[in-house]
């Protein structure tokens, strides 16, 4: 993940989704950062608000000072 992000020119990240899913049918979860587009922008382990300030982290604060919108799926 981290060679694909460094690879990317723009991510337009002014709409933001959050999914919560389980691993392989056990009882460990993700936290998943994506665009409007589906590109993910970053994921953490767990699925506690602690791991969605990890998501919030991974980017950078340009990235997220254009947020106009966010939904949660």
């Amino acid at each position: 993940m981290v060679r694909g992000l460094s690879r990317r020119w723009k991510v337009d990240c002014r709409h933001l989704s959050v999914d919560e899913t389980s691993i392989s049918k056990r009882h460990e979860y993700i936290t998943i950062l994506s665009n409007s587009k589906g590109q993910v922008l970053a994921i953490a382990d767990g699925r506690a608000s602690q791991s969605l300030l990890m998501c919030f982290k991974a980017f950078l604060y340009n990235s997220y000072r254009k947020l106009k919108r966010y939904q949660w799926i």
